[in-house]
């Protein structure tokens, strides 16, 4: 039998002072209290109440015994409560993970959110390696590009587009290239965290793949970025990463007519059944954030 269960049905045996009360009470049968009882006691090995005819007097062990039956039921009731309150109220820490380069996103949101939900903590890291959510215990992560078949559920954010730009000082040093086969002979900054090799753009004539073997190659998008600023190279990167710098003239944009690839960004959190609280008003907090997302 399931000991929580008898213990609950003990307890009320206590409080009514009889078997058939108790039974009234919880809507079982006078057989199936004394059997939950009985189960308590070859569990324990002694008796918890000696039985009369018409009242139940606890034995010594049995009072004992119920004292701390009711400290354990007390307990779980509260645990009970605590974990509906966090299905309901935000609160707790929640873990997430974003690539490096979306962080200066996240961070006014983080703020905004946790302004409004005093008791909500948040643990963030921030990486471009793909975390696997479940076996690092990690509630929410933002996802950039294409999704892998898995088990998570996922949420559409926005859209970026991709954007091939570099620095004003490297356009008057190294000319502006009119069409995507001059990239050849030009400097390429290039993310070494996949092994991609070839650009692609969009021409009247069909799509173009151009073969890129950078001198200058990184796994950190911040670091290509800053190289970008200073006239290093072109970059071809998400507007979410270079927008802030295309607005204020640090870069300009290049082959805009070529360029017409967009990448998806995705909210993505483990399957479950009771979704806490603070995971679903982040998801939808975020989600209402980026409507208008402010790179474009």
């Amino acid at each position: 039998m399931d000991r929580i269960v008898s213990m609950e049905v003990f307890d009320r045996v206590v409080e009514t002072g009889s078997f058939s009360a108790a039974a009234r009470q919880m809507r079982l049968s006078q057989a199936a209290v004394s059997k939950h009882v009985q189960a308590l006691e070859n569990w324990l090995g002694a008796r918890l109440v000696n039985r009369t005819t018409r009242r139940i007097s606890l034995t010594d062990f049995g009072a004992a015994f119920h004292q701390r039956c009711t400290r354990v039921l007390e307990d779980l009731e509260e645990a009970k409560q605590a974990a509906g309150e966090l299905q309901t109220v935000p609160k707790g820490t929640l873990r997430m993970t974003a690539p490096i380069s979306f962080g200066k996103h996240i961070e006014p949101i983080i703020a905004d959110f946790m302004a409004r939900y005093s008791d909500v903590a948040f643990e963030v890291a921030l990486t471009d390696r793909r975390i696997d959510l479940v076996q690092e215990g990690f509630d929410l992560a933002i996802r950039v590009g294409r999704l892998p078949d898995s088990s998570l559920i996922t949420r559409p954010l926005a859209r970026s587009r991709y954007v091939l730009c570099a620095a004003p000082i490297y356009v008057e040093r190294y000319g502006k290239p009119l069409h995507p086969s001059e990239l050849v002979k030009h400097r390429c900054l290039q993310f070494s965290h996949h092994t991609q090799s070839e650009w692609k753009f969009t021409a009247t004539e069909g799509d173009i793949s151009i073969p890129i073997d950078s001198r200058f190659k990184s796994n950190n998008a911040d670091l290509l970025l800053a190289a970008a600023r200073d006239g290093q190279g072109i970059m071809l990167a998400p507007s979410f990463h270079v927008g802030r710098d295309l607005r204020l003239g640090r870069l300009m944009p290049l082959l805009e007519q070529y360029v017409k690839a967009d990448v998806a960004i995705h909210a993505a959190y483990p399957h479950s059944r009771h979704l806490s609280a603070k995971v679903r008003c982040f998801v939808d907090f975020i989600v209402a954030c980026f409507k208008t997302p402010p790179w474009e």
